[in-house]
């Protein structure tokens, strides 16, 4: 990993991608000032400097149960 600095829109990113990991690059980037291929790359690098490690959907084990 090398010394990657975020900036205010990168922390911005961060924040809106804990709230639903699942935005588009478009919603995303309106939020913050950017364009959709913008964000995609600032989000690439992010993932390539392990920022971001994985995006996860945990499932309640209840709701799987009453599944089946």
């Amino acid at each position: 990993m090398t010394d990657l600095i975020l900036d205010e829109i990168d922390l911005r990113i961060l924040n809106l991608l804990a709230k639903d990991s699942r935005s588009s690059y478009s919603k995303i980037g309106k939020s913050v000032g950017l364009t959709s291929k913008s964000t995609k790359s600032r989000i690439d690098k992010m993932l390539k400097e392990k920022v971001i490690n994985w995006f996860v959907t945990l499932v309640s084990p209840n709701i799987l149960s009453e599944v089946s």
